[in-house]
């Protein structure tokens, strides 16, 4: 494991690092979920560098050790920005192996309207964890009405997230570790929160025209982000896509009991694809 830098278009330090297989067949670039951090994944780049594909973390602005408000974005541009900053250092220290992107809860967000918005053609495919198009419950009307209002005259205003760590998976531990980690943060600002709302309804609205392979994995049991909302994604995307439904999961379906299952089903997909490129 190797620390990196990266300076964004805003004149922000974004944190990451990654880790190096001594036979590299693919390199896979990873965008965490809200309130998260990078090392929340260590685990499953750990698993995947064992298994010959070089794996990319950061911390998303506002988030973990990296630059920015907690919890708010400038702009969605500058998170795809971002996430065009960490792929071409992946770029640059693997040329000659198939490059993926990963994109969990709102990572999800981010990587579908990544490859809707952007130049994918560096891209051997992508992956979709959990994604938030939509959320699995209805916040609260006032949060909205107050968000959606201070989107437009204060964006940085921010209010709690409302991520209940018992519900990210069935492991009580997994819930109490979140909750002692200094680096997540519980906080969502009124400008974060509308890109995402739209950025999630745009992208369903646009799903038809993905066009790269894709592997899309949600639990059944999900109390975060909308399996629902997923469906419709991938019913629209139709071709090149693998769906997955892992049967009585939750939100974190890599840090569930099945978490070594999730894994491997990740890491198989990775190099049947990487074979492909």
């Amino acid at each position: 494991m190797k620390d990196f830098e990266l300076l964004t278009k805003d004149h922000l330090h974004l944190k990451g690092k990654y880790w190096q297989p001594a036979e590299t067949k693919a390199a896979l670039c990873v965008v965490h979920g809200l309130g998260d951090h990078m090392m929340r994944h260590a685990h499953v780049a750990s698993y995947l560098c064992d298994n010959q594909i070089a794996v990319f973390l950061y911390d998303q602005r506002g988030h973990g050790t990296s630059d920015g408000k907690k919890g708010h974005i400038p702009s969605y541009d500058a998170l795809l920005d971002d996430v065009e900053a960490v792929l071409n250092k992946a770029k640059e220290l693997y040329p000659k192996v198939p490059l993926f992107l990963y994109g969990h809860s709102m990572g999800g967000n981010v990587v579908a309207n990544y490859v809707l918005k952007r130049n994918t053609s560096a891209l051997a495919g992508v992956v979709i964890s959990s994604p938030w198009f939509k959320l699995s419950f209805n916040p609260s009307v006032v949060k909205v009405a107050l968000g959606t209002m201070m989107s437009k005259i204060y964006p940085a205003f921010t209010q709690p997230n409302e991520i209940n760590a018992y519900q990210l998976t069935h492991d009580p531990a997994v819930a109490k570790a979140y909750i002692d980690d200094t680096l997540v943060h519980h906080d969502i600002s009124a400008g974060l929160f509308v890109a995402m709302f739209k950025g999630g309804e745009w992208a369903i609205q646009h799903a038809s025209e993905f066009k790269i392979p894709a592997l899309i994995m949600h639990g059944s049991e999900d109390p975060i982000t909308s399996i629902a909302a997923t469906k419709e994604f991938v019913a629209k995307v139709k071709d090149r896509v693998t769906f997955k439904i892992w049967e009585g999961l939750r939100h974190e379906t890599h840090n569930e009991a099945q978490g070594t299952e999730v894994m491997a089903y990740l890491k198989d997909w990775l190099l049947k694809q990487a074979s492909f490129a």
